[in-house]
């Protein structure tokens, strides 16, 4: 009798871990980026100043400076298309060329503020991201 009890016990803890484990994570990048895109461009701009402070070890001047591009960038940021509209071939293109566009007007300005250790440890930073996005976007796919 004991046995049958504790067997029951053990099967009901083990089910209910493995249910709780299968809600959608906070910590996947696409839940974050929902959560990211609730904030105002201030508030986006600020946090990724921060984050670049940490990581960088930025001086007050060049905080000042990066906070500035961030928010440009923040407030000129392409809008996604709606998720029930799905964009056309040009659309996709534009969408593309100008997300690019802005990159490369941002990487220049960051060039301007940054030392040559610190826009290293910067584009080092950017590529890491960029594959963790690719690889998380492999895992959903399969």
């Amino acid at each position: 009798m004991k046995n049958v009890l504790l067997m029951t016990c053990l099967l009901l803890v083990t089910t209910l871990t493995a249910q709780r484990n299968q809600g959608p994570s906070d910590k996947h990048p696409r839940h974050q980026m929902e959560k990211m895109r609730d904030l105002s461009p201030e508030q986006r701009a600020d946090l990724k100043t921060k984050r670049m402070t940490l990581d960088l070890n930025l001086t007050e001047a060049q905080q000042q400076k990066v906070m500035a591009i961030n928010l440009e960038a923040a407030n000129n940021k392409p809008k996604r298309p709606n998720k029930d509209h799905k964009p056309s071939a040009t659309e996709r293109y534009e969408l593309a060329s100008e997300r690019l566009e802005q990159g490369i007007v941002m990487k220049a300005k960051l060039r301007d503020v940054l030392n040559d250790a610190q826009f290293e440890k910067f584009e080092k930073n950017l590529e890491r991201k960029r594959r963790q996005r690719k690889r998380h976007s492999r895992k959903e796919r399969n």
